[in-house]
């Protein structure tokens, strides 16, 4: 009896669901530019398959659609997020979404092959704690992969407040951290982890991400002085 009143939940859903996709196609605005994400998924997805990864956690899913392209892919996934940090409510239409604290996370100890956490450790206020958490959940050898604002000689606590920031983001309600390469050395160090793999992205014409003008089409650069992002896989030691 249980069964089939979800599945009949389901249909209600999933009809309700279509009705306002539909709604919000013809009534988007259409974009003129593309998102890092375009670089952040596609290295994300690659590691991911190279090491025979299979159980992933997402940290930070919100409302988009990464966890389930992970699971379409076939991998093994949980997504999760501290609802109502930044956003009073909110729901994935994508996939169900754990509420859990990655600073102080509820996840057993050593329970995932790998932990993805797409563009979020920028706005977690004690990220320390966060990698520490995340690491402590990842299996032995398992992968960490995390991207973010990156400026490899200079921290910046908030990029949105900087003068250079565009109008939009300086009207953002929550911050954005710029990381450099020395706390990327004090995270190997501290939370026994080895860097794998990397990749300098440039988004922005500026030195800090959202600073300056917005680069339309974001691309790898080799050079981390011209870099104004990052993607990184470390590897959980022994």
């Amino acid at each position: 009896m249980k069964r089939f009143f979800y599945k009949i939940l389901e249909k209600i859903g999933l009809y309700c669901n279509n009705k306002c996709l539909k709604y919000i196609y013809f009534n988007k605005k259409k974009s003129n530019y593309l998102y890092e994400r375009v670089i952040e998924f596609a290295f994300t997805l690659e590691k991911l398959s190279e090491n025979k990864i299979l159980n992933v956690l997402d940290v930070g899913t919100g409302t988009n659609s990464f966890s389930s392209t992970l699971e379409h892919c076939g991998f093994n996934v949980t997504a999760s997020d501290l609802m109502g940090s930044y956003w009073s409510f909110f729901q994935n239409r994508h996939i169900f979404v754990y509420k859990d604290d990655i600073t102080k996370s509820k996840f057993e100890s050593e329970k995932f092959d790998a932990v993805t956490c797409i563009s979020t450790l920028e706005h977690i206020e004690d990220y320390n704690a966060a990698i520490k958490q995340m690491v402590r959940i990842i299996k032995s050898k398992g992968l960490l992969i995390l991207t973010f604002p990156y400026s490899c000689d200079e921290f910046c606590e908030n990029v949105y407040k900087l003068k250079t920031a565009d109008k939009m983001a300086q009207g953002f309600r929550y911050i954005a951290r710029s990381f450099c390469d020395d706390q990327i050395e004090e995270w190997c160090s501290r939370f026994n982890i080895e860097i794998a793999d990397k990749k300098y992205i440039r988004g922005w014409d500026g030195k800090f991400w959202r600073s300056g003008k917005r680069i339309d089409f974001p691309y790898e650069v080799k050079e981390k002085e011209k870099a104004n992002a990052i993607c990184l896989v470390f590897k959980k030691r022994m």
